[in-house]
């Protein structure tokens, strides 16, 4: 049995302000200083049933004081040994996090023209996850794990007007979400499979090949099913390497290279005329997330030097991404000079050389 307690303290200190050039207004979205206390412990105990069978149960608990919430989270796996090579195991836990601080001091102006902050009491966003797993260590250097998940979310901030806001897409565009008067009715559902391919370092040579397929959906407080911002519906990642001695003396030559693609992200289309009118981007609500893009590919190659001291080594190496200069989509914005809507894309090609002295 294992136990432990955990204290997260922060001090906060934040200020963000829209300004909207040429059109004569600003607005305070976020301005405070302020502290915040989460408090964690957890107790495990892991038993084995038999030669097959093993079960782990746990409990995990939580209080924030910003809200002055405490939680209690139940959670539990079984372990079913096949042969000595194969296993099946089960797992079910309840998950609960705390609101982004951003999200949480987020102010709203009074009429009177005071500011409020209405956010600061949010709960904790809860999350039940059922997992299996098939694992399969086919060799000494090989293996293949199979993972089916779901994950229902509950208690996801959302506004109090019918809108399609919801919290669960907050930091999909790398920009702060500026909701106010949030509360906890928002659903969502995730759901998928992932498989693991993986030979490790052997003979100088090894490789990592994943693949998920899945579906992540969510409901604002209009109550309208929709595709969350992560849901590309599928991630594949290939990685390769192969390491070779140079020389007599401990020298090394590697090369390695790393295949990604995804599918197309989801945006919300922008409303052209009502940007035109209004300065900035307006985007169409109703539509949120129901414009799927191309898909995203992506290729890095690593070329590597190593040479071994006696007690450090030194490495140069030169990294190559994104070779192919693939335009990925990354956003769609509103451009008020051209009067245009403008995409951003991803990073293009892009060498990065360096040297790594290790002692």
């Amino acid at each position: 049995m294992s136990y432990g307690f955990y204290a997260d303290a922060s001090d906060i200190a934040l200020f963000n302000r829209d300004i909207y050039a040429g059109l004569g207004r600003d607005s305070v979205r976020v301005n405070v200083t302020d502290q915040t206390l989460l408090l964690q412990g957890y107790a495990m105990w892991k038993h084995r049933l038999n030669e097959r069978f093993t079960v782990q149960a746990g409990m995990h608990a939580q209080y924030y004081d910003l809200n002055e919430q405490t939680v209690i989270e139940p959670r539990a796996s079984v372990r079913y040994l096949i042969n000595g090579n194969q296993s099946l195991s089960v797992g079910y836990g309840l998950h609960n996090q705390i609101q982004s601080i951003y999200t949480s001091f987020v102010q709203t102006k009074q009429p009177d023209g005071t500011y409020a902050l209405t956010n600061t009491d949010l709960d904790f966003t809860t999350s039940q996850h059922t997992v299996l797993t098939y694992d399969w260590n086919i060799s000494d250097h090989l293996r293949l794990k199979a993972e089916a998940y779901y994950q229902a979310l509950r208690n996801v901030p959302v506004e109090q007007r019918a809108s399609p806001y919801s919290a669960i897409n907050t930091g999909a565009s790398f920009a702060p979400a500026d909701a106010d008067s949030l509360v906890n009715n928002g659903t969502g559902t995730n759901y998928g499979l992932e498989l693991t391919l993986e030979r490790f370092f052997h003979r100088g040579f090894y490789f990592l090949v994943t693949t998920s397929l899945f579906d992540s959906r969510y409901e604002g407080s209009d109550g309208i099913e929709r595709n969350t911002a992560y849901n590309t519906r599928y991630v594949a990642n290939a990685l390769f390497g192969k390491e070779w001695r140079v020389g007599k003396n401990k020298n090394f030559f590697s090369a390695n290279i790393r295949l990604t693609t995804i599918g197309g992200k989801y945006l919300t289309p922008i409303d052209l005329i009502a940007s035109q009118q209004a300065g900035r981007a307006i985007f169409r609500e109703s539509e949120a997330f129901s414009e799927q893009q191309t898909p995203y590919f992506r290729t890095d190659i690593k070329l590597a030097y190593r040479k071994e001291y006696r007690r450090s080594s030194l490495e140069i190496a030169l990294d190559l991404q994104n070779v192919t200069a693939n335009e990925n989509i990354f956003a769609q914005n509103y451009n008020p000079l051209t009067n245009q809507v403008v995409t951003q894309y991803q990073q293009g090609f892009f060498p990065v050389p360096f040297v790594r002295y290790t002692f």
